[in-house]
């Protein structure tokens, strides 16, 4: 369970529920420490952490990814979540 691996790992119990509900953005050396214990690439974990966009990626990503980067957190939470409306729309349709 989520609670007995965030004591496993000698953090708060609540702390992966919370992370998974998006309560907030886990730290960077979290997101490399998980990354660790799942076998996951530190890189990808920190770019889906909203850490930095990849290399690939094309100059507008890079542009609207430091735009994002400029929000406040409250506001960060709002473009995710009209990302998953949208992504869930676009799925339904």
């Amino acid at each position: 369970s989520p609670t007995a691996l965030s004591e496993q790992m000698g953090w708060s119990p609540s702390y992966l529920t919370n992370l998974m509900v998006d309560q907030f953005r886990p730290s960077e050396k979290r997101c490399k420490i998980l990354a660790r214990l799942f076998g996951d690439d530190p890189a990808s974990i920190l770019s889906l952490a909203g850490f930095y966009v990849g290399d690939d990626a094309d100059d507008e990503t890079k542009q609207d990814f430091a735009r994002y980067q400029s929000l406040r957190p409250e506001h960060q939470k709002l473009v995710r979540l009209y990302m998953e409306f949208l992504a869930w729309f676009i799925s339904a349709s």
